[in-house]
């Protein structure tokens, strides 16, 4: 049932791009714009017909050329000139019919929006309303991604619980109160004035006569570490 629903929406596509295309034909005011249009519109239906899943911009160009003795350059395809690109558009209409056309031989399958198919979006006939549901469903694909990543790294996160160790088996690595004390003590300006220590400007330590005795970063880092041992 599926399958001749997706063959139905096919045959409707491909009447919907062949008069598609004799409204741009109509439309072009020159004849080597109306030459290449028919070109690829040929070129087009031979891929789909061939191999509806294959159709690509670099698979049709290719195919141009040796179907039709000329060329066709990928930029001219995919160039948008503010929607008015004719060959761009007649080729979005094949990319629908290949896209129905693929669906009809391969097990349906559901979009991660959960209640619609791809064959129940090739279904709409309104192609703006179409190209919006697609649009939707492929955001919805993407936030889904994103979701799933970030349940993965918060899996990953360890979780910390007052009194327990973040390290399995690592209970001796927790400070003891008068080993926080000193960490706290030490880091004291007074204290370590009194010292004759002084703090560099990259949170390392020195003596007063300016001899470093500490790397940047060691009291930024005991900071945190008295820190993390806060009450919130």
């Amino acid at each position: 049932m599926a399958k001749q629903m997706a063959k139905t929406v096919g045959d409707n596509l491909r009447k919907d791009v062949a008069a598609h295309f004799g409204a741009l034909v109509a439309k072009a005011d020159k004849e080597n714009v109306r030459s290449k249009l028919r070109n690829l519109h040929r070129t087009c239906a031979h891929v789909v017909d061939k191999a509806p899943a294959a159709l690509s911009v670099p698979l049709v160009v290719t195919t141009y050329a040796k179907l039709c003795g000329d060329t066709i350059g990928e930029s001219t395809i995919r160039n948008k000139m503010s929607g008015a690109n004719p060959y761009q558009s007649l080729y979005r209409r094949w990319e629908l019919v290949a896209a129905a056309e693929a669906a009809a031989i391969k097990p349906r399958s559901v979009l991660d929006a959960g209640m619609l198919g791809e064959n129940d979006v090739l279904a709409i006939e309104d192609p703006g309303l179409r190209h919006r549901v697609t649009l939707i469903a492929t955001q919805n694909r993407s936030l889904h991604s994103e979701l799933n990543i970030l349940r993965s790294d918060l899996a990953k996160m360890p979780l910390r619980i007052e009194g327990a160790s973040l390290v399995p088996g690592g209970a001796d690595l927790l400070l003891s109160d008068d080993e926080l004390d000193a960490v706290r003590d030490f880091i004291d300006p007074r204290r370590m004035n009194a010292k004759s220590l002084q703090r560099t400007t990259d949170d390392g330590v020195k003596l007063k006569d300016g001899r470093p005795i500490a790397d940047p970063g060691f009291l930024s880092a005991l900071e945190k570490i008295v820190k993390s041992y806060e009450r919130p």
